[in-house]
């Protein structure tokens, strides 16, 4: 399972870059290549090899997670 830390501040009707970090849930491991997907804008991320990623969302925007091999989040 993948559990998610992120860093962002927006405020009703705004918009920006949501930073975040993907870790592996009992072992804080982090996972790369796991692709993020804003439902509502179509923009997409991916993590890098430190399992951070970075992706423009607004404030109500969903974010889906998934990477092959770990179930849904």
């Amino acid at each position: 399972m993948l559990c998610l830390g992120c860093a962002f501040s927006l405020h009703a009707q705004e918009s920006g870059s949501i930073s975040g970090l993907v870790l592996e849930k009992g072992t804080s491991t982090r996972i790369s290549d796991v692709n993020i997907n804003n439902l509502k804008n179509g923009q997409s991320a991916r993590t890098n090899v430190y399992g951070v990623f970075n992706i423009f969302a607004s404030v109500g925007d969903t974010l889906s997670f998934n990477k092959v091999g770990y179930g849904p989040v």
